[in-house]
């Protein structure tokens, strides 16, 4: 919450998927199906996450969160690496 406030941004709710495992698909916690629910109106275009590891541990679910959300018009910010996910990948290419 820290970083929200500090790069500007109004916190409108905060999930979390307590005893879901990070390797576990993105599209398949209760916690992100309910954010995705709560936000599919209300123009939330940006998800601020506490670490990169939080949102998917594995590789590949965190690169299929990341376009499952860069696709639905969704930036993702890591707090702990605050800039977009798209940014961190062009510049590691």
């Amino acid at each position: 919450m820290g970083h929200a406030k500090t790069a500007g941004y109004e916190v409108i709710a905060e999930y979390s998927d307590d005893g879901v495992k990070g390797a576990d698909p993105v599209d398949q916690r209760p916690g992100f199906a309910a954010m995705m629910k709560h936000i599919a109106g209300n123009g939330v275009r940006t998800i601020i996450v506490e670490t990169a590891s939080r949102f998917a541990r594995d590789l590949i679910v965190q690169e299929t969160g990341w376009r499952f959300l860069h696709d639905a018009g969704i930036t993702l910010i890591a707090a702990d690496v605050p800039m977009p996910f798209s940014t961190r990948r062009r510049r590691l290419s």
